[in-house]
């Protein structure tokens, strides 16, 4: 019922226009006789006008939507955790940088918790140097001790040897010197090791450092008493008992390398403990990073710079996670955000340039389809379209706009619009008649294009359109056209 209501008003509609436009005709025309009669035997002087001869062309087919002007960006901002407000910064209408500080939240607790993490780490810090220290420590040690065991063993293996041999001349001078070499080495070690004593008493030295001279006096010493015995061995002459000492000898030398060399085991067993202590630390600085980063979430930042256009706490409040407390907009961009239906939809491609009509000024110019969704509401058949809006248009948030897509070409006259004058809504031009007079002519426009403003009737192929007089004009006036090619 509705359907057909509407029909009838559309008809009115029509009816109405068609006789006003024929009441208008028959007044000019009634002025335009007496005007002819009264004046016949006083012609006007002739009045300047350009001309352009009237063609078709390929007029864009163009499909209107409909939309609302959004921002390109906006965010609306909600904490990670649930506290209470202690400072507000911004309010509505601020413009704010990428960064800058919004609102604070209460954080004592998780400042505590970072406070923790960081002693946590310092103690971590600790425990790994003091593994690394002793697993230095007993590497250095182990060192030390394989060396001794190889040189004890080299020498009591040439002992050995010397004893089976007997000694000889030569060798007992040798064996003299070096056990006056091996004495004065062990009496200058007496002195030092007394001497490293007394500043380990009294804290000027480590321990590490006693004990590593400890070792080389005990090394020392035992090379005394070998050449020692070396030089009573080659002094009286090879016996039993010394042949049997010998080779025990040899004996224990050989068992303590192998014991020297064992203790590889426990330096390995050292370092990994030290590979425990990096890892000990380096979870408890991600811990501390956990433990910043949580307290960070207390202070509310803007993501982007933009605009303050909604706040929704003020100190005191509980702020939630999840739920916003501020939205800000990118001022800088806007969208036109529209629908286009599924028998257009093919036409309409991102990059593509459309018509716009923005605000309620109709503020008019070119934006580009920046977004065509890929697939379409099933409830409407239609698919969501984001077309970039120019700053010239003043694009503001909430605005009304209409978007213009060109689906096709078709064949059609277009004028300029400066040729077209209104009066009581009805769109008239004025064309040069062959006897050079000027005839206003009444018109009906349709879309308006890159090419000019699309008369649907009034005007045909091959008049002369009057697109510039040197004065106004009036129906009937006589004219002297020239044509303009271009």
């Amino acid at each position: 019922m509705s359907g057909t209501t509407d029909v009838k008003k559309k008809n009115n509609v029509v009816v109405i226009s068609i006789l006003l436009i024929a009441i208008i005709a028959g007044v000019w025309t009634v002025v335009k006789t007496a005007g002819h009669n009264k004046n016949h035997s006083k012609e006007p002087k002739p009045v300047q006008v350009k001309v352009k001869t009237v063609e078709t062309m390929d007029l864009p087919e163009e499909i209107k939507v409909s939309g609302n002007v959004a921002p390109k960006r906006e965010a609306q901002i909600a904490p990670k955790i649930m506290s209470p407000v202690v400072e507000v910064l911004v309010r509505e209408g601020d413009h704010v940088k990428q960064g800058q500080l919004l609102a604070k939240l209460e954080a004592k607790d998780l400042q505590a918790q970072v406070d923790q993490a960081e002693s946590a780490v310092g103690s971590a810090w600790s425990m790994s140097e003091k593994a690394k220290a002793a697993a230095d420590y007993r590497q250095a040690q182990s060192s030390a001790a394989i060396t001794n065991a190889e040189a004890e063993y080299r020498m009591a293996k040439e002992n050995l040897s010397m004893v089976m041999e007997g000694p000889r001349q030569q060798q007992k001078t040798q064996n003299q010197l070096a056990l006056a070499q091996a004495e004065a080495q062990f009496r200058n070690e007496e002195i030092e090791i007394e001497r490293m004593k007394r500043l380990y008493d009294e804290g000027v030295i480590p321990k590490q450092k006693y004990e590593q001279a400890q070792t080389r006096f005990e090394v020392i010493k035992n090379q005394f008493g070998i050449a020692q015995q070396q030089a009573s061995m080659s002094d009286e002459g090879s016996r039993n008992q010394e042949v049997a000492s010998a080779k025990e000898r040899l004996k224990q030398a050989e068992a303590n390398l192998r014991l020297a060399r064992a203790s590889g085991l426990m330096n390995r067993m050292a370092e990994k403990d030290a590979q425990a202590s990096d890892n000990a630390v380096s979870q408890a600085v991600a811990m501390e990073k956990a433990a910043k980063i949580r307290r960070d979430y207390a202070e509310i930042r803007a993501p982007f710079d933009g605009t303050v256009t909604a706040r929704s706490v003020d100190p005191g409040d509980m702020a939630s996670p999840g739920v916003p407390i501020f939205t800000i907009e990118d001022k800088s961009y806007y969208r036109l955000e529209t629908r286009v239906g599924v028998k257009d939809i093919k036409n309409v491609k991102p990059g593509m340039r459309v018509s716009l009509e923005i605000g309620t000024a109709k503020r008019t110019g070119t934006g580009t389809v920046s977004v065509v969704a890929p697939a379409g509401d099933p409830s409407t058949r239609k698919f969501l379209v984001k077309i970039d809006i120019p700053e010239a248009l003043h694009p503001a948030s909430g605005d009304y706009g209409t978007a213009g897509f060109k689906v096709g070409i078709s064949k059609g006259i277009a004028i300029p619009a400066d040729t077209i004058r209104e009066i009581g809504g009805i769109s008239n031009i004025f064309v040069a008649s062959p006897e050079n007079r000027a005839n206003m002519r009444i018109i009906r426009t349709g879309r308006t294009t890159e090419q000019g403003v699309e008369v649907v009737s009034g005007l045909e192929k091959g008049e002369k359109l009057i697109i510039w007089s040197e004065s106004p004009l009036s129906d009937d006036m006589p004219i002297n056209p020239v044509e303009v090619r271009k």
